[in-house]
């Protein structure tokens, strides 16, 4: 996701909905049980493109942390299965699997559980 037009491209299919962009990124980027440097970077920029501003970095963690809580207490599984249903209410779906693609391949590639996050995002029609 090193491609800005990339970003800005992908999160212009949430207007209004940043906290669906939230969702998604931070659920790809934690699917292996840590968040590394590459989706770091690339939280950060997905997340000001969603905001349409620059973001201090207390505002980024603290987004990012109430989404890693959601999934810790609720497990990865059921929080892919419910953004998957908002996704199909706000008309966005496949626009949500193309950015978790972007926000999974940021890093070292495509690791399983991201693969298996994608697919449940996917299978939700």
């Amino acid at each position: 996701m090193s491609n800005g037009e990339n970003v800005r491209t992908l999160v212009e299919d949430f207007p209004g909905r940043p906290e669906l962009v939230v969702e998604i990124a931070v659920l790809l980027a934690q699917a292996d049980g840590e968040i590394d440097e590459a989706e770091s970077s690339a939280l950060l920029e997905t997340l000001q493109t969603a905001f349409g501003t620059s973001l201090s970095d207390v505002v980024v963690r603290a987004l990012v942390e109430e989404v890693v809580e959601m999934v810790a207490a609720e497990g990865a599984e059921a929080r892919a299965r419910a953004l998957s249903a908002r996704l199909v209410e706000a008309g966005a779906l496949e626009a949500g699997v193309r950015l978790a693609e972007a926000i999974a391949a940021s890093s070292s590639g495509v690791g399983a559980e991201e693969a298996r996050l994608i697919e449940l995002l996917r299978s939700a029609a």
